[in-house]
């Protein structure tokens, strides 16, 4: 069922893709071709040759016809819950969210490519989402409900890339912001240098959250909270907290962090100082202001 899933996942990027290129049709058909045939091939070869089944197996799976146990009745709120507390995290998704608001918010200024890849994004994962509440909690069925993690963990491209444009937006933020510093430029500079820290927080968590997932013998994916419902499996024998393969990819990640920083130093250096002129301009101002009222 979660190749099914991926499909449907296909079907909005297929037709954006289409629509996008729809002036060369022979490039698009020739494309297509060259996508669809090693799919339908590695399709076929796993089902017919590796599982001894026919092709339309896919569409008579057992997810199709197992029901939720009565004490376990799904609410239109597991999808978020699990998200949140066990799939992506709290501070990944606020990251999504505050990359769409700034979408919205400074749509004009954005480049249309990405305007649209965001649009694109919000589409295909809102059609997913919908999709698995559907099967879960209007059809009852237990795969979606129990394993959120095998349903939806093909969107996690599209959320990554959703987050990972925040930096071009904040980028853009303080490009704006580099003019005579007023409030409106000092509260966009805030908002840029927010994202990226907010960025830089989300990979550390999360590196740190893996590494912790990592060294654990047994791990369970919750679709709600307090309640042993969901996706889980065992590792017979987990590295140790003090292995140096966890070790070396800390140290890798603090390397890319690094380098970011160091590549942007000159842009963080140029706005902190515009930052501090503005403070110290509107607390000369302020005291010139008072003096002025205590002579009058």
């Amino acid at each position: 069922m979660s190749r099914g899933l991926r499909g449907f996942l296909l079907i909005p990027l297929g037709v954006f893709y289409v629509w996008q290129c729809s002036k060369n049709k022979r490039l698009v058909f020739s494309q297509l071709v060259v996508f669809v045939v090693p799919v339908v091939v590695a399709t076929f070869l796993w089902y017919n040759v590796v599982m001894s089944r026919e092709l339309l197996y896919l569409f008579s799976h057992n997810d199709f016809y197992d029901y939720n146990f009565p004490d376990h009745i799904p609410t239109y709120a597991f999808v978020s819950d699990f998200l949140v507390n066990y799939g992506l995290g709290l501070g990944f998704c606020v990251t999504v969210g505050v990359s769409l608001v700034a979408t919205l918010l400074f749509w004009k200024r954005l480049p249309k490519k990405m305007v649209l890849f965001d649009v694109m994004f919000l589409v295909t994962l809102c059609f997913v989402v919908g999709l698995v509440l559907y099967l879960a909690v209007n059809l009852n069925l237990k795969a979606p409900y129990t394993s959120a993690v095998k349903y939806l963990y093909h969107t996690l491209p599209l959320f990554s890339l959703a987050a990972a444009s925040l930096v071009a937006k904040t980028v853009l933020l303080l490009k704006s912001a580099k003019q005579t510093i007023t409030p409106r430029r000092i509260l966009m500079i805030l908002a840029g240098l927010s994202g990226i820290a907010l960025l830089t927080i989300v990979l550390c968590t999360n590196s740190y959250t893996a590494q912790q997932l990592t060294t654990t013998s047994y791990v369970i994916f919750r679709v709600q909270p307090n309640l042993d419902v969901g996706y889980s499996f065992y590792v017979l024998n987990p590295p140790t907290a003090d292995n140096p393969v966890l070790k070396l990819q800390f140290a890798g990640l603090m390397i890319i962090l690094s380098g970011l920083a160091w590549n942007s130093k000159y842009t963080i250096t140029k706005q902190t100082k515009q930052l501090y002129n503005w403070i110290k301009q509107t607390k000369i101002n302020s005291s010139t202001h008072s003096d002025t009222q205590n002579k009058n």
